[in-house]
C-alpha cells in the first residue's frame, strides 16, 4: 500500500440476511459499485459497517470474502476495535491472512482509560500486529480521545501509518495536520462527509465518508477536484450539502423532529439511482428480527447484528439497494423491468448450462437487472433479441486473479490465451459492455490487455488485428470517464507503435493475413500472403484518431498532432489505393500488387471509422448492400458477393468468409451505414435499409425456434454453422445492443453535454418504443417515442428525460439535441 493513502476510502457497511449471516449478493454489489464509483480504498469492520456489533465469525468471513473480491485493486483496511486485547490482534492476523493492507482501531471501550494507558495499550498492541495500523478517533463512541500527546508519540512508531478522525473537531484535526508534517507519509482522513472539504483545505488527504457507499463518484470527484486546484467545482453547492443527507447519526432519528423532516426532504430525491419510486424513510411497522429481505425491511428499517432501528439515511438508500431484489436496481423512470423477467426465465430454461462463469444463470436476473438499459418495443422478437443478447453477453464474464475479462467461446480453444482470451473480437466487447451500468468489468477487460503479463501488454493481444483505441475511446464517449482514459494514453501511444514494425509496409499501408483479422478462408485472403486489407488499415486509422482524440483531453498537442497525421496519411493511402473504381468498392491489395477484384464485405468496414471522405463518389459502394446479386440475402448480409464465381467456393465449415453470413461482420457494417446515413450527404441507401438489415440481423439469430447466437450461418436457409459440440454456443463475437441504442432508437454518444438522439427507426413502422435506465455521461435518461402520447401518457413525440426530466423533445420521429443537466 502507497503511503499516504489518499482520496475517499468508503467505510463498507455489511450487507445481512439475519443476525448472523452475509447478504453475499448484496456485498458483492455493493463492492463494485464503490469501486466503479473510482475509490482509493475500502475500510471494513468501522462504525458504518457495525464491526463491534457483529460475531467474531462473522466479522472473520467477511474479511476473508471482501479481501478475495477486491483482489488488490485497492488498499483494503480492516477494523480491529474491540474490548479484548487478544481479539483484536486475532482479527489482525486473519486480515493479513486474507491479504488486507492495513488495520484500524479506535481506544478499547466500554472500561474508559486515561492517556496514559492508552500510550500503554499501543506500546503492547502495535508490535503483536502483522499488519500497519490506522488510529481510529471517535469518542463520541468510544468515550475516549486519542489525544494530542498521545498522537505525537504514535508519529514516532513507523508501524502506525495514519489516524482517521470522525470526532468532528475540525479544532483538533488542524492540529494533528501540524503534527503530522513530520512524517510525510502519515495518511490522515476525515470521517464527517459534512466536513470533508475543510478537512481538505485544513491539509487532510481524504475521507473515510458514509455516502460514499451510496455516490462514490460525488466523493472521489470533490476530491480530485481538490486536490487539482479546482476550488469552485469542489466548493458547489452539491459537494456543501454532501453532509445533510449523508450524515451518519448514530441515535435513533425522531419522526417529524428536525432530523426526522430533513430526511424525508432529501433522502428521496437521492434514492432515485437505486428505486423508481419515493418511499417515505421511515415506518412506525418494525420487522422482525431474521425475516431477512422482506417487505416489512424495506420500509426504513435496517437488519443489522443488533437488532432493528431507525436507520440513518444511508443506509436507508443502501438497504433499497442491497436488500431489496424486488426494486428497480436499473434507474427506470417509465418502464417497470420486472415485466421483461419472464425472457430470461424463459432463456434459462431452454438450456444446460454447459459452462458458468462469474454469474451464473440462477444470478442472471438480478444482473441484468442492476447493470443493463431496459427497452420496450410493439415487435416482441426485438423485444427478446434484446435481453437475450445481454443474458447471453453476461455468460462470458469470467473473474479472474487480474479482475473481470471477457471470452469470445464459451468452451476452450486452442488458439486463446490466458483465460481463454482472444483479442479478435474485443473491440465488439467494448462497444457492447460500454452500456451496462457497472463499467469495473470493461476497466479490468482493458488493463488486462495494455497490462496483464505483468505491467506489460498481453503477449497475445497482436495475434489479431482490432481496433482496440478506437473502441475504449467510444466507451469513453458514453461513460464520460476522462481521467480512466487520460491515464492510459501511454499505453495506445505504445501499442500502436508495436504495430508498426510488425504490419506497416514501406508505403505506409498496414498488411495483415485474412486468418489474423479473424476472416480466415475468404476469397481474396490468404493464410499467408501479407495483403493490404480495407480492415486492418481501416482500424489502424481509427485507433490514429482516438490517439489523436486521448491526447487532446490530456493535454499533449505533440502526440495529438503525429496521430492526427498518421490517420491522415492512411485515409489517404486506402482510398489511392484500395479503392476498386471499376466496382466502386473498397476492395483487397494483393501481395503481388493487384486488387483482388471482388467485393467483399469488408468493404464497407471504411466507414465504420468515418474513413472515406464525403462527396468523392464512395457512397456507390453501399448500392451493394441492397442488391440480391450483391449482398442481400434472406438471412443477412454476406461477406462476398453473391454474384462473383468464387462465392462459397473455399469450403465449407471451415470458418470461410467466402459467402456465410457472420454476425462479427454484420454488427460491422450496420454501425457504418449508421455512419453513412448519419454524417453522408448521399440518396444511395435509405433508413429503411438500416431498419430491414436490422430485423433480418433478429431473425437469423434463431435455431430450433429458439434465440440463438453462434458463430456464422448459411445465408439462404439460416442455418447455424461449424457447432458442433457446442463450440460456437452463444458466441460472444458481436454487437447487438449497441446496434440498437445508437443505431434503432439513436442515442448518439457525444465528447460534449449536448444530448443527441437521431433514430434510424424510418416512420411509420413503431408507434412506440422506450429505452429507459441508460446511464451516459453520469446521468440516467429515458427516451420515450409515443406516436400518438397513449401508449407512455408522457406527450405524444420523441422525448429525453435525464434524471425524470424532460431534456429534449421533438413532436416526429427526427433528430433532436438537448442540454445534458
Amino acid at each position: 500500500m502507497k503511503l499516504p493513502l489518499t482520496g475517499i476510502v468508503p467505510p463498507l457497511v455489511t450487507p445481512l440476511r439475519d443476525r448472523d449471516r452475509l447478504d453475499l449478493p448484496g456485498l458483492e454489489r455493493l463492492i463494485e459499485h464503490v469501486l466503479a464509483g473510482g475509490v482509493n480504498g475500502l475500510f471494513i469492520l468501522g462504525t458504518t459497517g457495525e464491526g463491534p456489533s457483529l460475531g467474531y465469525r462473522l466479522r472473520r468471513e467477511l474479511v476473508e470474502r471482501v479481501c478475495r473480491q477486491v483482489n488488490h485493486r485497492v488498499p483494503v483496511l480492516v477494523g480491529v476495535t474491540d474490548t479484548a486485547f487478544v481479539e483484536s490482534v486475532g482479527l489482525s492476523r486473519h486480515a493479513a491472512e486474507c491479504g488486507a493492507d492495513a488495520v484500524v482501531t479506535g481506544p478499547p471501550y466500554y472500561m474508559p482509560e486515561g492517556q496514559p494507558e492508552l500510550q500503554e495499550w499501543l506500546e503492547h498492541l502495535v508490535p503483536e500486529l502483522p499488519l500497519p495500523l490506522l488510529l481510529y478517533n471517535m469518542p463520541s463512541l468510544t468515550k475516549v480521545s486519542y489525544e494530542l500527546g498521545t498522537v505525537r508519540r504514535a508519529l514516532d512508531n513507523p508501524r502506525v501509518i495514519g489516524l482517521k478522525d470522525s470526532s468532528g473537531d475540525l479544532s483538533y484535526f488542524k492540529k494533528v495536520v501540524a503534527l503530522s508534517k513530520q512524517r510525510p507519509e502519515w495518511t490522515l482522513l476525515i470521517g464527517p462527509e459534512g466536513k470533508l472539504l475543510e478537512g481538505l483545505r485544513l491539509g487532510g488527504g481524504g475521507g473515510v465518508n458514509g455516502g460514499a457507499n451510496l455516490f462514490p463518484k460525488l466523493y472521489v470527484r470533490l476530491c480530485v477536484a481538490f486536490q487539482r486546484g479546482d476550488l469552485a467545482r469542489a466548493a458547489t453547492p452539491k459537494a456543501g450539502a454532501m453532509g445533510r443527507p449523508f450524515a451518519l447519526s448514530r441515535r435513533p432519528a425522531s419522526v417529524g423532529g428536525h432530523q426526522g423532516h430533513q430526511m424525508r426532504a432529501e433522502v428521496p430525491r437521492h434514492l432515485r439511482r437505486f428505486h423508481g419510486r419515493t418511499v417515505p424513510p421511515f415506518s412506525r411497522r418494525r420487522a422482525q428480527i431474521g425475516q431477512g429481505a422482506d417487505e416489512e425491511n424495506r420500509s426504513g428499517f435496517v437488519q443489522t447484528g443488533t437488532g432493528m432501528r431507525a436507520a440513518p439515511p444511508v443506509q436507508i438508500a443502501l438497504a433499497l439497494m442491497i436488500f431489496g431484489p424486488k426494486l428497480n436496481a436499473a434507474l427506470c423512470d417509465v418502464l417497470n423491468p420486472s415485466a421483461f423477467a419472464h425472457y430470461v426465465a424463459c432463456f434459462n430454461s431452454m438450456e444446460d448450462e454447459n459452462v458458468t462463469n462469474a454469474i451464473p444463470n440462477a444470478d442472471s436476473w438480478n444482473w441484468l437487472r442492476r447493470e443493463i438499459p431496459f427497452f420496450a418495443c410493439p415487435d416482441r422478437e426485438v423485444e427478446e433479441m434484446y435481453y437475450f443478447r445481454w443474458w447471453s453477453f453476461r455468460k462470458h464474464l469470467v473473474r479472474t486473479p487480474q479482475g473481470f475479462v471477457l471470452t469470445e467461446f464459451l468452451t476452450p480453444v486452442s488458439w486463446a490465451g490466458a483465460y481463454d482470451t482472444i483479442s479478435c473480437a474485443v473491440g465488439h466487447h467494448l462497444m457492447e459492455g460500454r452500456w451496462l451500468h457497472n463499467q469495473t468489468h470493461l476497466d479490468d477487460y482493458i488493463l488486462f490487455w495494455l497490462r496483464g503479463d505483468h505491467g506489460r501488454p498481453e503477449q497475445h493481444f497482436h495475434k489479431y488485428s482490432s481496433w482496440f483505441e478506437w473502441a475504449v475511446y467510444e466507451r469513453y464517449l458514453v461513460t464520460g470517464d476522462k481521467t480512466f482514459l487520460a491515464n492510459l494514453l501511454c499505453d495506445f501511444v505504445a501499442d500502436y507503435r508495436r504495430w508498426e514494425p510488425e504490419h506497416l509496409t514501406p508505403g505506409g499501408l498496414f498488411w495483415q493475413y485474412d486468418v489474423r483479422d479473424g476472416m480466415e478462408e475468404s476469397i481474396s485472403g490468404s493464410r499467408h500472403n501479407k495483403n493490404l486489407r480495407p480492415t486492418i488499415n481501416s482500424y489502424m486509422f481509427g485507433n490514429a484518431r482516438a490517439i489523436a482524440a486521448i491526447a487532446r483531453l490530456a493535454g499533449n498537442k505533440q502526440i495529438a498532432g503525429e496521430f492526427d497525421a498518421k490517420a491522415a496519411q492512411l485515409r489517404r493511402l486506402l482510398e489511392r489505393n484500395l479503392w476498386n473504381d471499376r466496382d466502386k468498392f473498397f476492395e483487397v491489395r494483393l501481395e503481388g500488387g493487384q486488387l483482388s477484384n471482388v467485393r467483399e464485405e469488408i468493404g464497407f468496414i471504411p466507414w465504420y471509422f468515418e474513413l472515406p471522405e464525403p462527396g468523392h463518389g464512395y457512397e456507390a459502394a453501399w448500392a451493394q448492400l441492397t442488391d440480391p446479386k450483391g449482398f442481400q440475402a434472406p438471412y443477412g448480409i454476406t461477406t462476398a458477393e453473391r454474384r462473383s464465381p468464387q462465392f462459397h467456393s473455399h469450403g465449407y465449415g471451415h470458418c470461410e468468409w467466402d459467402g456465410a453470413v457472420w454476425p462479427f461482420a454484420t454488427s460491422q457494417t450496420l454501425t457504418a451505414l449508421a455512419c453513412v446515413l448519419r454524417d453522408y450527404p448521399q440518396h444511395t441507401v435509405t433508413r429503411r435499409d438500416y431498419y430491414d438489415a436490422f430485423l433480418t440481423y433478429v431473425k437469423s439469430q434463431h435455431a430450433g425456434g429458439k434465440p440463438y447466437i453462434g458463430e456464422y450461418l448459411d445465408e439462404t436457409t439460416g442455418q447455424w454453422i461449424n457447432g458442433k459440440g457446442g463450440r460456437s454456443r452463444y458466441y460472444n463475437h458481436s454487437t447487438f445492443a449497441d446496434l440498437l441504442i445508437t443505431g434503432v432508437v439513436g442515442l448518439v454518444p457525444r465528447a460534449d453535454d449536448v444530448l443527441e438522439v437521431d433514430p434510424l427507426l424510418p416512420e411509420g413502422v413503431w408507434n412506440w418504443f422506450c429505452l429507459d435506465g441508460v446511464r451516459y455521461h453520469d446521468h440516467d435518461l429515458t427516451i420515450i417515442w409515443d406516436k400518438t402520447g397513449e401508449h407512455f401518457h408522457r406527450g405524444r413525440g420523441l422525448t429525453v428525460l435525464a434524471e425524470g426530466k424532460e431534456i429534449a423533445h421533438a413532436d416526429q420521429l427526427a433528430r433532436l439535441t438537448g442540454t445534458l443537466p
